[in-house]
């Protein structure tokens, strides 16, 4: 068969273009169905009455739209056109097309015509022969005629292939998706049917809702219009492909086919070569003309393109029979989906039905490293078969280099990988500690080893140099660090040594005894040991007593005293006066002395000193004893607070007896100063 100018360009664009996944196995519904039909045969007396009452359309939705919104079944309405609505019924999504209700109301479905029908017609040429006709309403509506079924044959015949139908219910859902994901040597398709367009796809009309599950209605690939009209869109029909179509010609003999791409793009990324359709509602007189030309040019060898120009030659650009008017468009590889399908096209499609002897090709796929994973002869324009997905350590399989869809030339196919990254988790002491992602045989830099304090980390367990296809896990620790503490005399020897872990106490020695000396305490805390020290014992010297004089055992002698009057003259015997008697010596009595000592004053206390606390670390110890001892000593020097501080017994002076006020302090023998 010819190809067109760029079926290869379009094949390799289209290789991961995916179809429509397998929807969710097919549920029982049959219920929720009924209750739906029901509902529409309840409200057809009303409708009738509305229709016969109200001439503009736009109005009449109006008053149909009202009636429905209040039955209280009915959720979930939503206006999509000024003749046309949706809502649901349960689980069902329904559609209110106002043109196919009154189609359906003046030509009810009668019995009709139900079969599969299917007539082969030898070998012939072999590619591209197959011809499949989907025509629901054949039978049951006068409208539809059995044209479309024998020109389906006569093309069939054309081709030496098999000619398939589905008639009237047996066109259901599930039926036309299993022909179509195994068409691959179909030529041609038809859908002789109603159709209709509803929230942005385009819908085939069917007789039967068998098969179609809640989950396709709820996903918008089926609606349920009433009176027997079940609506499945393109991705229903080509959900669960494992094939594509080989350059299969889809002709839409249905109303608003082309409105959206809903038909349209589901089909063409699935393979078909060419998608026909109307952008709105076509009569079927003007659909029987377009076809009468088209077909017979077709047949004969004519490409697209050319017959399509004679179609719209011949019988117009558009069908004007009803309003809007309904265009005819094409959708090819050479011909997209136009903007606005209300509009007159040019068609460019070189596709043609004709065929050639068959041309084969080597198709060869092969891995990563030129191993050749499957060799196979392919027919032009035929699909290969990819091998199952080859596995490689450190990389997952993504696909193929190339597109064989559509094979055109010999091709050798590679496999194509990502590469995995996998997770590195260092744990510190039992606890995740930080991770990382490395990819697969990437170098691993490990991180900078933790500190702490006080401890020696342990160094990180094994990592490999570059990273593995699996996750590793890397384990370190912390051992505490222990410090030597050498207890000395005044005389710096020994007198016990230990070793203490970090931040812990070290236990003093008992100290020496030394004559003449009282043991003070020790120069330096170690009650929080952080590193190696040395400890020396601090002493004061015992007071010598100050000697005192004994008394003399001699007694003083004492003296006799001496008359201090002579004996009295005889008195004269005249004497002349009274005598006066005065005092003849001044009182020896001396008033007592002032005393010569001092009135004793209670000590003055600052109330923001911590007594004993010299060094200000919040605590009493034996290391403020140690500096109090010092500053005696003349050794260090103190600010005003520390000589307050030190001044614990309050007596005006900083010497060995605040330090060894201190050091029973801290010894817990006195609880004040």
């Amino acid at each position: 068969m010819y190809k067109r100018l760029f079926a290869i360009i379009i094949a390799a664009a289209m290789l991961f273009a995916v179809c429509p996944t397998l929807a969710a196995p097919a549920e029982n519904i049959d219920e929720a169905s009924h209750r739906a039909d029901d509902f529409w045969q309840g409200i057809e007396t009303a409708e009738r009455r509305l229709m016969s009452e109200i001439s503009d359309k736009v109005a009449l939705t109006d008053s149909i739209f009202d009636l429905i919104s209040r039955d209280s079944r009915v959720s979930e309405m939503k206006r999509t056109g000024k003749d046309r609505f949706t809502f649901k019924i349960g689980a069902i999504s329904c559609v209110y097309n106002l043109e196919l209700r009154e189609k359906a109301l003046s030509e009810p479905i009668s019995g009709g015509v139900n079969k599969i029908e299917s007539v082969s017609y030898g070998s012939g040429k072999s590619h591209g022969k197959n011809v499949f006709v989907v025509a629901p309403y054949y039978g049951a509506q006068s409208s539809f005629t059995i044209y479309y079924q024998n020109l389906g044959k006569q093309i069939a015949n054309a081709q030496g292939g098999t000619y398939t139908g589905l008639i009237g219910t047996s066109a259901t859902g599930p039926a036309i998706r299993a022909y179509f994901a195994s068409a691959q040597d179909t030529v041609v398709s038809i859908f002789d049917s109603h159709g209709i367009s509803e929230n942005g796809s385009s819908y085939l009309c069917l007789q039967s809702s068998t098969g179609i599950t809640s989950s396709d209605y709820s996903s918008g690939w089926a609606y349920n219009a009433g009176y027997g009209y079940y609506c499945i869109d393109g991705r229903y029909m080509t959900q669960g492909m494992t094939v594509h179509f080989n350059d299969m010609f889809l002709w839409c003999a249905i109303c608003e086919s082309m409105m959206t791409s809903g038909i349209a793009t589901p089909f063409r990324t699935c393979g078909a070569g060419v998608v026909y359709g109307y952008s709105q509602s076509v009569s079927f007189d003007k659909d029987y003309e377009y076809a009468g030309v088209f077909w017979p040019l077709i047949l004969g060898g004519s490409q697209v393109k050319d017959a399509a120009a004679q179609m719209k030659a011949r019988y117009g650009n558009y069908d004007n029979y009803v309003s809007p008017r309904a265009y005819p468009i094409f959708v090819s590889d050479q011909d997209a989906y136009p903007y606005n399908p209300d509009s007159i096209q040019t068609v460019n499609s070189i596709w043609t039905i004709a065929s050639e002897e068959p041309t084969y090709y080597s198709v060869k796929f092969v891995d990563w490293d030129g191993t050749v994973l499957s060799e196979q002869t392919i027919e032009e324009g035929h699909a290969a078969q990819a091998p199952s997905n080859p596995v490689r350590e450190g990389y997952t399989f993504k696909g193929w280099d190339k597109a064989y869809a559509y094979v055109m030339s010999d091709l050798v196919i590679t496999a194509l990988y990502d590469v995995n990254s996998y997770k590195i988790t260092y744990y510190v002491d039992e606890a995740q500690y930080d991770f990382g992602y490395y990819e697969y045989g990437e170098q691993i830099t490990p991180i900078d080893e933790p500190e702490k304090t006080g401890y020696t980390f342990s160094g990180w367990s094994e990592i490999p140099a570059t990273m593995p296809a699996h996750d590793i896990t890397v384990y370190g620790e912390f051992y505490i660090n222990t410090y030597k503490v050498t207890f000395v005399d005044m005389d710096e020897s020994v007198i016990a040594a230990a070793t203490v872990p970090y931040n812990t106490a070290a236990e003093a020695p008992e100290a020496p005894v030394h004559e003449g000396y009282n043991f003070v305490g020790w120069d330096k805390d170690f009650s929080h040991v952080t590193q190696d020290m040395t400890v020396k014992a601090l002493y004061e010297a015992v007071p010598t007593p100050t000697p005192t004089q004994e008394p003399d055992p001699t007694p003083t002698p004492t003296t006799e005293p001496t008359p201090t009057t002579e004996p009295t003259a005889e008195p004269t015997a005249e004497p002349t006066t009274e005598p006066t008697t005065e005092p003849t010596t001044e009182p020896t009595t001396e008033p007592t002395a002032e005393p010569t000592t001092e009135p004793t004053v209670d000590p003055i206390i600052d109330p923001d000193v911590v007594y004993g606390d010299i060094n200000g670390d919040g605590k009493v110890n034996t290391a403020d004893a140690a500096l109090v001892l010092k500053f005696a000593a003349e050794i260090i020097d103190f600010n005003e607070t520390q000589q307050t501080a030190a001044d614990v017994n309050k007596n005006g002076t900083v010497n060995t007896a605040d330090a060894t006020a201190i050091l029973k302090y801290a010894a817990g023998m006195i609880q004040e100063f």
